[in-house]
């Protein structure tokens, strides 16, 4: 089981990001902005961070660029969210530190598919 925290401002993806991940086992804290984000990496202390790019209060980049350069969140494996008009900021959110990317809408499998992928061996979801 991992700690996932998923952040985006629309309720309705969150709630399906717990769905998913919740229901393969992984423990999910959502946020829905990049400043309520940092403070949950920083106490939580998060296994992988789903991140999106637009958000209120700090954007998703924005909270990238700090995660990445607070010694202590700095190594969190962290995946962005984003949809088809967000593409210009997906190259942005690489150079800041990014590991994966995960398109909207997104299937459940690659969600979980993802998050594996940057858990350390033998934490992950196993496909039945």
């Amino acid at each position: 089981m991992a700690r996932v925290l998923a952040a985006d401002d629309d309720r309705n993806i969150c709630r399906l990001l717990e769905t998913i991940l919740e229901g393969a086992g992984h423990e999910v804290i959502c946020q829905p902005d990049g400043a309520r984000t940092l403070i949950a990496a920083h106490e939580k202390k998060p296994d992988v961070v789903l991140l999106d790019l637009v958000m209120p209060i700090m954007d998703g980049l924005t909270a990238l660029r700090l995660l990445k350069s607070h010694a202590a969140t700095c190594d969190i494996p962290i995946i962005i969210i984003t949809g088809k008009d967000e593409a210009a900021n997906v190259r942005s959110g690489y150079d800041l530190g990014a590991d994966l990317l995960l398109g909207k809408p997104f299937d459940p499998e690659d969600v979980l598919e993802c998050v594996d992928r940057l858990l350390p061996a033998g934490e992950g979801w196993e496909p039945p």
